[in-house]
């Protein structure tokens, strides 16, 4: 006999619009390249310059994911070809629901 036990996932933040610093300089961000709106536009660090692509929208999917989306173009956040090893590129791309495209958020302390 088992117990199956349905796990929901936490919610570390809530659901909203944000900058996203580094924890070594609050003054790089996550960008867009160029501010593109186009598919597979490479995120970057880069200056802080309150300018919409460096915004995201992060949105809690119920599972413990999040999808973020750039409030610039509308597309997310994905790891590109669902690369695995370190150093893999992240880029904006349109919405698939795919696990490439989910991230997990954790609070550092």
């Amino acid at each position: 006999m088992f117990k199956i036990t349905k796990l929901q996932g936490t919610k570390t933040v809530e659901d909203g619009t944000y900058e996203i610093a580094t924890a070594l300089n609050s003054k790089t961000v996550l960008d867009i390249l160029n501010g593109s709106n186009e598919n597979g536009a490479n995120l970057q660090i880069w200056q802080s310059s309150n300018v919409q692509q460096q915004k995201f929208k992060l949105k809690y999917q119920g599972d413990g994911s999040y999808i973020i989306q750039s409030a610039k173009s509308g597309k997310v956040l994905e790891v590109a070809n669902s690369g695995m090893a370190s150093g893999t590129n992240v880029r904006q791309n349109t919405s698939n629901n795919s696990d490439q495209q989910r991230w997990i958020i954790k609070s550092a302390g």
